[in-house]
């Protein structure tokens, strides 16, 4: 059997793009995961997750705050320098390498090349408009990132417009795998919306600035008509956490593995990906909870400007808000002021993605690929 190498930076259990193309790919081939314990947790979680003779996973161990910025480049270069002696300590049982973002491709792009190994570049985020590079170093990363989407057999993206974003490149070949859900038992439950009238939320992701997440909870605070769940880890962990201790309608449940966010948000009225539309990378946003709200039949608010605000005002699957607080708690209550009108839209929704963006449809696009280069 095959094996394909998969790099990924984080700590895989909670990394829900991640899991889901691990267990394809487990499907057809061995895949032997390198990733990156910050906090001690990976190890122990990931076991659970996947089949033992299948899946192997290592872990980079040096513990790391999540939203360190450059306090943290060190040992980042650490971790490009632990996956190169891991590709060239298991290089002969290497058939494929598939590499995510820059961080997870640094070290063993060359070694693939060296070897002849096909080499899949799979593009998360693009990285200088996804993380804070000073601008002494921001032409030389971008470069290397273009000369690594060159070098690729194929490179993955994650919606048709973020060809858009990597148009300063020429890659040989382009496939578009959206963060569809992998779902189970609980997918077409019917829900009854705003029980006891309360409308109920739920975020899971990354805690940081520039989501509308601290705006959003302190407006929701105290507020009798919404409940807040939390899950995740960023910079925003420790106000979270304050608030939810303070606020009997907040909760926050730190990190969590990906089939537990799935059935928090089964359980929700709303969800949210309201993303600053300032910033370059969210011009071109994908977000997780946009295809989790379709599979779950749940209404979803997000920001104009952000390309995910195209595909919820053509579907009619949700609100498009300007980025402020105020204007999200506007369209949650203009979206609940008809209920009757939500059972539609969740029957809509599902069928959209049965049809257009189920993890099935992702599934086969996703093996053809491999079938193809193989």
């Amino acid at each position: 059997m095959k094996t394909i190498l998969f790099v990924r930076q984080t700590a895989i259990y909670n990394d829900s793009r991640a899991l889901k193309t691990i267990r394809t790919l487990s499907k057809e081939f061995r895949v032997l995961v390198l990733g990156w314990d910050r906090d001690g947790l990976a190890r122990a979680n990931t076991e659970k997750l996947f089949d033992g003779e299948r899946v192997q996973c290592l872990f980079y161990e040096k513990r790391l705050k999540h939203g360190s910025g450059l306090k943290g480049i060190f040992k980042l270069l650490g971790f490009i320098r632990w996956t190169k002696r891991q590709f060239m300590r298991h290089r002969k049982e290497i058939s494929f390498v598939h590499a995510c973002d820059l961080d997870g491709a640094l070290g063993v792009y060359k070694p693939a090349k060296k070897n002849k190994i096909p080499f899949i570049y799979d593009i998360y985020d693009y990285y200088i408009e996804s993380h804070r590079v000073p601008k002494l170093v921001r032409n030389i990363v971008e470069k290397r990132e273009i000369g690594i989407i060159e070098f690729a057999d194929c490179v993955l993206i994650c919606t048709e417009q973020r060809i858009k974003q990597i148009a300063k490149a020429s890659p040989r070949k382009a496939v578009v795998i959206h963060n569809s859900p992998q779902l189970k038992e609980y997918d077409i439950e019917d829900h009854v919306f705003a029980k006891e009238g309360k409308i109920r939320i739920v975020y899971c992701g990354v805690l940081s600035e520039g989501r509308l997440l601290k705006e959003i909870a302190e407006k929701i605070a105290g507020n009798g008509k919404f409940e807040l769940t939390v899950g995740g880890v960023g910079p925003l962990e420790d106000f979270m956490r304050e608030i939810g201790g303070r606020c009997a309608n907040i909760t926050y449940l730190g990190s969590l593995p990906y089939d537990t966010v799935l059935a928090l948000e089964s359980e929700a009225d709303l969800l949210f990906a309201t993303y600053d539309p300032s910033i370059p990378n969210h011009k071109f946003s994908a977000p997780n909870k946009f295809y989790e709200a379709l599979a779950l039949g749940k209404p979803i608010v997000v920001c104009d400007g952000t390309g995910v605000d195209e595909l919820v005002r053509q579907f009619h699957v949700g609100e498009t808000i300007g980025y402020s607080a105020d204007a999200f708690i506007e369209a949650s209550e203009r979206l609940f002021a008809d209920r009757g009108k939500l059972k539609d839209l969740a029957i809509n929704a599902r069928r959209l993605y049965r049809e257009e963006f189920s993890w099935e449809i992702m599934e086969r696009r996703l093996l053809d690929l491999y079938a193809d280069i193989g």
